[in-house]
């Protein structure tokens, strides 16, 4: 059981949960009269965003597991302790369960067509674990925007279904942007020092990181 909490990473989790909590209840609703979601289904918008981002630690895991194997061997879990079929399976469920939730709450909000950005997240996570990781600065960006969308979706949920109706909501929705921005910019230096710290790995596996490409001089500097 031990194992399995490791490789969703807690804490990562529950710092998503705290942030998306921090915005919903100290900004939107506090200056929002009626947000577009009840906060059972924010509960379920919550869950649909935290179990996207599980599975995507589960397949990068996966994919990971031979550089894992020389930048932390120490920490590596798949086909450690857990068996890379069982860790599939637990992707696929995962991911599915996510997206009934997420489409029961586009469904509720009168726009299902935004359940499309979190099947569109399931298959970025997929193709960054898969191939983009070890393109020159396309896999940072990619996570640094996994996580700017994430803070942008619940603007998108929970305020653009009422634009217009709550005078507070253009504004708060530009709130929303700044913070996204912000945490782009975060995510973006904190992956590429990940790539400073994983530059062994990354030789194994022929990757064109900052690092590699640059050297450690200038990947200071970026």
């Amino acid at each position: 059981i031990v194992n399995y909490i490791k490789l969703i990473r807690p804490l990562n989790l529950i710092i998503i949960i705290i942030l998306q909590c921090i915005i919903k209840f100290f900004l939107i609703n506090e200056f929002i009269i009626n947000p577009a979601l009840s906060n059972i289904n924010f509960i379920f918008f919550l869950l649909s965003t935290i179990l996207i981002t599980a599975a995507g630690y589960i397949i990068n895991d996966i994919y990971d597991e031979k550089s894992d194997k020389i930048n932390r061997d120490n920490k590596r879990i798949i086909n450690k302790n857990i068996d890379s079929r069982i860790a599939i399976i637990w992707y696929c469920i995962f991911n599915i369960l996510a997206f009934i939730l997420i489409f029961y709450v586009s469904w509720i909000i009168k726009k299902p067509t935004f359940s499309l950005i979190f099947l569109y997240s399931i298959f970025i996570l997929w193709k960054y674990s898969k191939s983009l990781k070890i393109k020159l600065l396309r896999g940072n960006f990619v996570v640094s925007w996994l996580i700017a969308l994430s803070i942008i979706n619940l603007g998108l949920f929970d305020i653009i279904p009422i634009m217009g109706i709550e005078n507070s909501s253009i504004i708060i929705f530009k709130i929303i942007i700044v913070y996204s921005i912000f945490s782009f910019f975060m995510t973006l230096s904190r992956e590429i020092i990940k790539d400073v710290e994983d530059e062994e790995g990354d030789i194994l596996l022929n990757a064109k990181t900052v690092i590699l490409k640059f050297g450690l001089k200038k990947t200071k500097l970026i």
